[in-house]
């Protein structure tokens, strides 16, 4: 009797993403974790973590030259907006259709950094040093700080050095003790070009004088009187002596900070070409005088200080990369007798910054962007050793090809650090939970996006509120602050958005696979209007598309008879795809969404399938 044995069933599988992080560029698109993507363009974690639509971004004005600097500041219970734009300086509104004013022409066409002090908005442009009061632009070396650098000097000379010469101005004053004999009075200095004041017992003096400038001789028609309290400094004498390359030091420098004991009570300047490796001090809460010998030379002059970053009681200064050079010192301020310090202390070494505005922060850690990645700098809780650590180990492939990476430019919002180079924005995401990868060579990264056509070639944050300037003069703004679907869009543009799973072979990258039918299936966050494309995309084949459907909630606020639809409720979304696929080895979904004012959310994507035999 003939026995029949009927063929094994196949065994049937299920894959779920529903648990979703990042991007992932580091490795294979078959060998990544299936909570990241190897491509997700403009998508962000909400606040649960699952992948949504970024927020789009729109121009607020337009400008000729490219935007060097977006400012803003409060001055005397006044808000000021400020756009230097090619070699303008201009005043503007957001939240005005009127066009923006020019406050100050001429200045250095590159880019800017501002701060604001006592009562006034400071500018460096690499050029020029200058301070806005709320109706004029003045360079500050025209009210600059005259210092007074002796006191008690006799006629003849003499007496105690009290302050240093100021960098940005080529006046100072000597104060003497007269004598009630001599009428020839010595001045600290040689080649003074002329005396711009003289003032006697507190009043202007009224006895004529001659100057013998290149002597530095000032002599009085008649004797001045000695001073009616025994002891006390009763001549000033102010003069003009300027030392070439002086105020260029300062107006040189294209970046700064402020750091000090208790509260940010100095500021330092660098990113002067002519002085790469140093760094210039102002005096204590008084940005418009910086003694000239108030400068410290950090490290080898062969690398350039590229920029600031706090980091606990320290200020950290970065350094280009230099192969025998450290890349990170520390400052720290010291409270001595003789008043305040700031002595360097060791470096670190390994890796440098290549942007001075790629200096930035996630949950209080300072980021700076090298040639190899976004670096954090990190202090062992055991040894107290201070080191650098990779933070964006996901994108550094990506973001480590970018061409012109020291014009790359950073932002901390929304508890994410925002870095733009060209068109392209990597995002290092804070909100989500760290990501622990021993490849990294450290303990934890972040999880990253990745977005494009955001031309930010500079950023301003205000409450919450993103700004940024580009290359062709426009200064545009996040939208949000707009309701809804209203702000999903690039100037007008759609911005085109998609998850895509790992291409996966489901552990076995030699069986073949066939999806079942209706074994195919997403779960999304409907929005007021909406879309949806899935696609697949196999060993063998490019992307086929297989899914394409409205996911609108139906309002009668917005009713569209193209795009008819009866969900009126904004429960998550389960949409099942009727999709044929055979005999694959690993298959890639992707989830796409492409439309104007159109919003993304993906929650889930399940598939089951059957696995076969081996491929032959």
């Amino acid at each position: 009797m003939a026995v029949f044995s009927l063929p094994a069933s196949r065994s049937r599988a299920t894959t779920l993403y529903n648990s979703f992080r990042g991007v992932d560029f580091s490795g294979d698109t078959t060998k990544i974790d299936n909570t990241r993507s190897p491509y997700a363009p403009n998508l962000i974690s909400d606040s649960g973590g699952y992948p949504q639509k970024r927020t789009g971004w729109r121009s607020l004005k337009k400008l000729s030259g490219a935007v060097n600097g977006l400012f803003h500041t409060v001055l005397d219970g006044n808000e000021y907006w400020l756009a230097h734009v090619g070699s303008g300086l201009y005043l503007w509104d957001p939240d005005s259709n009127a066009a923006p004013s020019l406050l100050r022409s001429g200045l250095n066409n590159a880019l800017s950094w501002g701060f604001e002090a006592k009562g006034y908005y400071y500018l460096l442009t690499g050029r020029e040093y200058l301070r806005f009061d709320g109706q004029f632009v003045t360079p500050v070396k025209q009210v600059a700080r005259i210092p007074t650098v002796t006191i008690s000097r006799t006629p003849t000379g003499g007496g105690r050095v009290y302050e240093s010469v100021n960098l940005l101005s080529p006046y100072r004053t000597d104060s003497f003790l007269c004598d009630g004999v001599s009428t020839s009075y010595y001045l600290s200095a040689t080649e003074v070009t002329e005396i711009t004041g003289v003032l006697l017992d507190g009043e202007a003096c009224e006895l004529s004088y001659t100057l013998d400038g290149e002597r530095g001789c000032v002599t009085f028609a008649s004797a001045p009187p000695a001073p009616a309290v025994t002891g006390q400094d009763n001549l000033l004498i102010t003069y003009e002596k300027p030392v070439t390359g002086y105020q260029e030091r300062i107006e040189g420098c294209r970046f700064g900070t402020q750091y000090g004991i208790g509260g940010a009570d100095y500021w330092f300047f660098s990113g002067n070409a002519d002085y790469p490796n140093l760094d210039f001090c102002s005096a204590l809460q008084d940005p418009t005088y910086f003694p000239d010998l108030g400068y410290a030379g950090i490290g080898g002059e062969g690398s350039a200080v590229t920029g600031y970053a706090r980091f606990g009681e320290y200020l950290a200064i970065l350094k280009e990369d230099q192969a025998q050079d450290a890349t990170v010192f520390l400052r720290v301020a010291q409270d001595t007798p003789e008043g305040v310090l700031f002595p360097l202390r060791q470096g670190i070494s390994g890796v440098g910054s290549v942007s001075a505005r790629s200096v930035g922060s996630v949950r209080d850690e300072p980021l700076f962007l090298s040639r190899r990645g976004i670096y954090a700098i990190t202090t062992s809780a055991i040894t107290a050793q201070r080191s650098v650590q990779n933070r964006s180990y996901f994108i550094d492939p990506v973001l480590c090809k970018e061409e012109h990476l020291e014009e790359a430019v950073a932002v901390n919002w929304e508890g994410r650090y925002l870095l733009c180079v060209g068109s392209n924005c990597y995002v290092l995401d804070g909100s989500q939970k760290k990501a622990y990868r021993s490849q990294s060579e450290n303990d934890y990264v972040y999880e990253c996006f990745h977005w494009n056509n955001i031309p930010a070639r500079c950023f301003l944050e205000v409450n919450g509120a993103l700004f940024f300037g580009t290359d062709d003069g426009k200064i545009c703004r996040f939208n949000n602050d707009l309701e809804g679907v209203a702000q999903y869009h690039d100037d007008g543009e759609p911005i085109r958005c998609q998850w895509s799973t790992k291409a996966d072979d489901d552990g076995d990258f030699l069986r073949q696979k066939t999806l079942l039918p209706r074994g195919l299936a997403i779960q999304i966050r409907p929005y007021e209007r909406g879309s949806v494309e899935v696609l697949l995309r196999t060993e063998r084949e490019e992307e086929a598309n297989v899914l394409s459907q409205v996911t609108d909630i139906f309002s009668f606020d917005r009713v569209h008879f193209d795009r008819f639809v009866f969900n009126a409720t904004d429960s998550p979304q389960v949409i099942p795809i009727h999709a044929s696929c055979r005999g694959y080895l690993t298959l890639q979904i992707i989830v796409r969404n492409n439309g104007l004012y159109e919003g993304l959310g993906v929650l889930g994507i399940i598939k089951r399938f059957s696995v076969g035999r081996n491929r032959r």
